[in-house]
């Protein structure tokens, strides 16, 4: 399933935005109904997905106007009087119209520029879903279904966005899959409300008819989840819960109980893994399905039932699992397998699925073959993966099991890290008939057990919401029109980017806004995961803040500074070329300008800098008055007084980090890559404080020091000497800062995380992953420069 074990670090997405305007609909309707003649040569508009069927006509089109209205068929009103509502409220939307009317009657009531909605189409070929159009003056919709004429809906919309008067003609279409959904992985995060709403909007725009999320409510309140399966509803875009049993139980609440966890053969606990051995371990989790399925509204229900015991570890390998193995030779005879006992525990889930009215999804890895208990062939399995041994879409489809196409090679991504898909990789070269590792069904992507597609997307990265949006938008572009099944209108997605870009967003979309992106500056003060602003544009390279003072050196080379927590308010102060910045608890600055020398000032300003230094400053430090530098000759230098002159050598050469607090401590990392520490000025009287190895280090105003050890583990203490060093952390540590007490690193996921105390423990989450560089300052003011 993988829901909650995809944690690989993030690789920053690429920021792309593409809003699409519905007001230009509105320009483009003054126009057209100012030359109606010129509706005889107009062309259909694409749509996406693309139409199964269009037939140019003869005769006079439709045309949109300010009197339009949506007619419902009486004998079809209480069927189709939401949709058409939905519609009217769309279209006054996506015309900026006061009133769009909803009213009943029989065609002939109908009036030109009219929408007529009815149901009783004796097309076969529709389906369930498909659904038929005759634009002439009045555009007529007729479907055999409500699902149907919904859809029609959908494709009147994104022709009318395009423009408001359309040739005469025909259309026909159906979708070649009855499953087309999208997982989106809730299952560490929360998105605003307004998130699923933009999602499951747009999902219905493609003509997708179902999202998929984990049952713990996607961090929304009851209240929240009714509006959202609302809402879906509304849209004809189901929620399909995920309930995860009999592996990754320890997703969802209530967690399982140790008593009724897994064990190996080791005697070791396999996390959120049933016992399948133990007969109440599976009664208590078949009475957290019943306990669950009235939680939600849609017609399915996913039981998960992936990587189980976990994603290391499978059902063939059952040396690791003894009392599996003895349980199933009790149940089923010296023939039994682990995979009779899974099954079976699947077929009662099911069960109690059907008895609810619904009917149950599965992933298919674990299914391996076995002659005692037959999987139910109701259950519709969604294939992702191909484990060794494991049945075949073909071997399940031959147990009269309905298949859903969910090949991780091209159907998932990871929010931009690692491998992953994109649109233009679904759009040409995935094939809804292949699935992983060229695995096929008897008749291909036309066989009769092939349900559908479905993409999902995982939570690799933690991505922004507001960039997930944009990102999962042109995924979902791609994937509808596969999903859907008509041709293709241009064989590569670059030449669909016209057609793309004409059908926009839906009405009433308001795109989620877009949070930190790489080289944005983030502040606050005070510890906590709340509270961060967003201070600058993504083109911040270094940071640095002290006594109240931010400076922050784009990428340019130019160095800004300011006071105060907020987006604006800064002031240019120097020309580009700058490599290095610095400010100490007294507010003096320090830069390493363009000619390689060191500067420095109090205040705020272009102006009223001090040459420092000659040419080929490698690094510089400053607190309290003292600042530091290593010179070209890689020695370490420092002085109390802002001029040219008074430099006193501290080293020898081979200097790598220099750092002072603001009552003159100060640590270097040595030539040998050791750690040394003294208070005075001076050359002499360092004292060795580390093994080599070291990473990075950092000293606070309260005299706390912390280095990054050969390990990649943070360290802390009190006191200049070689000894009593606490290890802080796990290995990893990318970046540490101290001030004031209060310690701050960014660990191997990505987060900040900070605490007040000198020991392995109280950590707690500052930021979510992607921190590339952190500060903190006597002020207790937090900076991270986003990555």
């Amino acid at each position: 399933m993988n829901l909650y074990r995809r944690r690989r670090l993030p690789t920053p997405p690429k920021r792309t935005s593409r809003l699409v305007s519905w007001g230009l609909a509105t320009a483009v309707a003054s126009l057209a109904l100012a030359a109606p003649a010129a509706r005889a040569t107009v062309a259909l508009p694409s749509v996406l997905p693309a139409v199964q069927q269009w037939t140019a006509g003869s005769g006079n089109g439709f045309t949109w106007s300010q009197s339009s209205r949506v007619v419902v068929n009486t004998a079809d009103s209480s069927s189709l009087s939401g949709d058409a509502q939905t519609l009217a409220s769309d279209l006054r939307l996506a015309f900026g119209a006061n009133q769009v009317p909803v009213v009943t009657g029989a065609l002939s009531a109908a009036q030109p520029g009219d929408v007529f909605l009815s149901l009783g189409s004796t097309d076969t070929q529709l389906g369930n879903e498909g659904y038929g159009l005759t634009i002439a003056p009045v555009l007529q919709v007729k479907a055999r279904t409500e699902a149907g004429a919904f859809w029609a809906t959908q494709t009147v919309l994104q022709l009318l966005h395009q423009q408001t008067a359309l040739p005469a003609g025909t259309v026909r279409d159906w979708p070649n899959y009855r499953v087309r959904a999208v997982l989106v992985d809730d299952g560490q995060r929360s998105f605003p409300l307004s998130w699923w709403f933009n999602e499951i909007r747009q999902l219905s725009y493609l003509k997708m008819n179902e999202i998929t999320f984990t049952a713990n409510r996607a961090g929304l309140t009851a209240d929240q989840q009714a509006q959202v399966e609302a809402y879906a509803a509304k849209y004809h875009v189901p929620v399909t819960p995920v309930v995860p049993m009999p592996s990754y139980m320890q997703a969802v609440e209530p967690q399982l109980p140790a008593q009724y966890t897994l064990t190996n053969a080791a005697g070791l606990a396999m996390v959120g893994a049933l016992d399948l051995s133990n007969p109440a371990a599976v009664s208590w989790a078949l009475q957290q399905t019943s306990n669950s399925l009235g939680s939600f509204s849609g017609p399915a229900w996913h039981t998960g039932a992936d990587e189980y015991p976990d994603a290391s570890h499978h059902l063939s390998d059952t040396a690791d699992f003894p009392k599996l193995v003895n349980y199933a030779h009790q149940q089923y005879g010296s023939a039994g397998t682990p995979e009779d006992l899974y099954r079976a525990f699947i077929n009662q889930n099911d069960n109690l699925v059907r008895q609810s009215g619904k009917s149950m999804r599965m992933w298919g890895d674990d299914l391996f073959p076995s002659s005692a208990v037959a999987l139910n062939s109701d259950i519709t399995v969604e294939e992702w993966d191909a484990e060794p041994g494991s049945l075949t879409p073909a071997q399940v489809a031959a147990n009269g099991n309905q298949v859903v196409n969910a090949d991780m090679d091209y159907l998932y991504y990871d929010e931009g890290s690692g491998p992953t898909t994109t649109p233009a990789r679904i759009w040409e070269q995935f094939d809804p008939g292949r699935f992983a590792t060229g695995q096929t069904l008897p008749q291909g992507a036309a066989d009769p057990h092939l349900a559908g597609i479905e993409m999902a997307q995982w939570d690799s990265a933690h991505e922004d919401p507001g960039q997930l949006e944009v990102d999962l938008g042109q995924l979902n572009e791609a994937l509808a029109q596969r999903a859907w099944g008509s041709a293709k209108q241009f064989p590569t997605w670059a030449q669909m980017q016209g057609v793309v870009g004409a059908i926009g967003r839906p009405p009433g979309f308001v795109p989620t806004p877009l949070g930190p992106r790489k080289g944005a500056v983030l502040a606050k003060a005070g510890t906590g995961l709340y509270g961060w602003t967003t201070e600058s544009d993504p083109v911040v390279t270094a940071m640095a803040s002290n006594a109240g003072v931010q400076m922050i050196l784009d990428t340019t080379g130019t160095v800004w500074a300011k006071t105060g927590i907020s987006l604006y308010g800064w002031t240019q102060e120097s020309d580009p070329g700058v490599s290095a910045i610095a400010v100490g608890s007294d507010g003096l600055q320090m830069i390493v300008a363009a000619d390689g020398c060191a500067y420095a000032k109090y205040g705020i300003g272009l102006y009223n800098w001090t040459k420092e230094s000659d040419t080929g400053i490698k690094a510089i430090a400053t607190n309290g008055g003292t600042q530091m530098i290593v010179a070209a000759d890689g020695s370490a230098y420092a002085k109390t007084s802002v001029g040219l002159y008074n430099w006193t050598k501290e080293s020898d050469p081979g200097i790598k980090a220099i750092a002072v607090n603001s009552h003159g401590l100060q640590m270097i990392v040595a030539a040998d890559g050791s750690a040394y520490a003294k208070q005075e000025i001076s050359l002499y009287n360092w004292t060795r404080e580390s093994d080599p190895g070291i990473k990075a280090i950092a000293v606070g105003s309260d005299g706390l020091q912390m280095i990054v050890a050969a390990d990649g583990c943070a360290y802390a203490k009190y006191g200049i000497g070689l000894y009593n060093w606490t290890k802080e952390s796990d290995p990893g540590v990318k970046a540490i800062t101290t001030n004031g007490g209060v310690q701050l690193i960014i660990a191997a996921d990505g987060a900040v995380w900070s605490k007040r105390t000198v020991s392995l423990y109280g950590w707690s989450q500052e930021s979510d992953s992607g921190a590339k560089a952190v500060v903190e300052g006597s002020d207790g003011l937090e900076m991270i420069l986003w990555s």
